[in-house]
């Protein structure tokens, strides 16, 4: 039976797992907060957010491809410009707290429902609490 060869977990990766965790609490609670807010404090909040990344976004990107090594900067700007202004003008009309679909004839109704995201791992500067939190 052959020995697996394998490094112990070094200090980088337990801090890695240690703020995992303490992120994912983070999130639990404040996905209890969220969940009682108001439409019109999630459309501010969600407003707030896209305005602070905006004028940002050559920063961000910046940050990104130093803090990783790896992407092209305009492409990164391209990116953030995308999430922060396209992508928030096709949600902000959306409803995401109540009922966003009645139906008379069916006696029934849709409840709108924040969405889960997180932004992707190859974008660690803007590796922070997700747009919308499913509750």
């Amino acid at each position: 039976m052959a020995v697996q060869d394998r490094a112990p977990a070094s200090n980088k990766d337990l801090d890695s797992i240690a703020q995992a965790r303490s992120s994912a609490a983070a999130a639990r609670q404040a996905q209890s907060i969220l969940a009682e807010l108001s439409q019109q404090q999630i459309d501010g909040i969600v407003t707030a957010m896209a305005d602070a990344v905006t004028p940002h976004a050559e920063a961000l990107a910046r940050l990104a491809v130093e803090e990783t090594g790896y992407g092209v900067v305009a492409d990164k700007v391209q990116k953030n410009l995308f999430s922060s202004q396209q992508v928030y003008d096709f949600i902000k009309p959306m409803k995401t707290v109540g009922s966003s679909i009645a139906s008379t004839t069916r006696r029934s109704s849709k409840l709108a429902s924040r969405l889960g995201s997180s932004p992707p791992s190859c974008h660690p500067p803007i590796r922070r609490p997700p747009l919308y939190i499913r509750c």
